[in-house]
């Protein structure tokens, strides 16, 4: 009796500590192995969050999620949540709580990033809140972005694709069948016209040669030689021609008033033509008349010459 009495003994004390043990284990894990300080980070959305969810700084479990309270901020429920951890933990006031997990079926737990504020967050005071960094967010988020995209990017475009392939349909059915007429026209008075075209400018290039040629010809070392030669003597004419305004320049210094007697005279010698050339041209015009019938009579008898006319002026002016 006593036997079976020390073996339950000794059992219940093994199951009891293997409590014990299982507890402690368990709080070990949870982070709940001492006193906790209070603070607080507030999620739009906190899928996966649970109590007991724990929480990591930097990767180390220092706490568990104790609540999660329902707020309403500018007509919006968001998630208060609450979090137990290691008293005595310092915490740098820019840190950033994120949710995140570890893997496909990984818990959901709180992520802090520290900081690099040398101010210390003190017990109670809320964390920045960052975004979830699991991979169902980050699934949704992309098949967010997908969605958008395939809305107001792609399906737009597809239309306006639509659109251009309509446009473009229907200038290749009216306006391409047109050009390619006209094309056709095109080439035919091309392949009238093109061929004179090509025999005229055959033509012009055979004589722009011989222009070539002729100038080849006419541009010759002799050429050019005689042309130096020619602007040569004109320099020496030019020269002369110096010298000898010079020269009359000096005359007119010398004696510049027998010149003006000599152009006075010149000019007086002028007018008197001038006034008596009306009378010097019939002169002139009556002894070429005469002469016209004096050739006239030499021609009808050339012995005229010899004999004279044997007419009697007094019997010709009587008749």
């Amino acid at each position: 009796m006593t036997s079976s009495r020390l073996n339950f003994a000794v059992i219940g004390g093994f199951v009891l500590l293997a409590l014990v043990s299982l507890i402690v284990s368990l709080a070990v894990l949870a982070g709940r192995t001492g006193a906790t300080d209070g603070y607080s980070t507030v999620y739009p959305n906190v899928s996966g969050l649970k109590y007991g969810s724990q929480v990591f700084y930097e990767g180390f479990p220092v706490g568990q999620v104790v609540e999660i309270e329902p707020i309403t901020d500018d007509a919006r429920v968001k998630f208060r949540v609450r979090l137990a951890i290691t008293r005595g933990w310092k915490i740098p006031e820019d840190s950033i709580a994120s949710t995140a997990a570890a893997g496909l079926l990984a818990p959901q737990t709180v992520t802090i990033a520290a900081g690099s504020s040398a101010t210390m967050l003190k017990p109670g005071a809320e964390i920045l809140a960052g975004k979830s960094r699991d991979l169902f967010s980050t699934v949704a988020g992309a098949a967010g972005n997908v969605d958008r995209l395939t809305n107001e990017g792609l399906l737009p475009l597809f239309g306006n694709l639509d659109k251009q392939v309509t446009t473009v349909g229907g200038l290749l059915n009216d306006d391409v069948r047109k050009l390619v007429a006209n094309a056709n026209v095109v080439a035919e008075a091309a392949a009238k016209t093109v061929p004179p075209l090509l025999n005229d400018a055959r033509t012009i290039s055979a004589s722009l040669s011989k222009v070539s040629q002729q100038l080849d010809g006419a541009v010759s070392p002799q050429r050019l030689a005689a042309i130096d030669h020619i602007i040569v003597n004109a320099d020496k004419a030019v020269a002369s021609l110096a010298k000898s305004s010079a020269a009359l320049e000096a005359l007119s210094g010398d004696s510049g008033e027998d010149l003006r007697i000599a152009v006075r005279e010149l000019r007086l010698t002028s007018e008197s033509l001038a006034r008596h050339s009306d009378a010097i041209t019939q002169n002139l015009d009556s002894a070429a008349h005469n002469l016209k019938d004096l050739s006239r009579q030499l021609r009808q008898n050339p012995a005229l010459l010899l004999r004279g006319s044997g007419i009697d002026p007094d019997a010709e002016a009587g008749r």
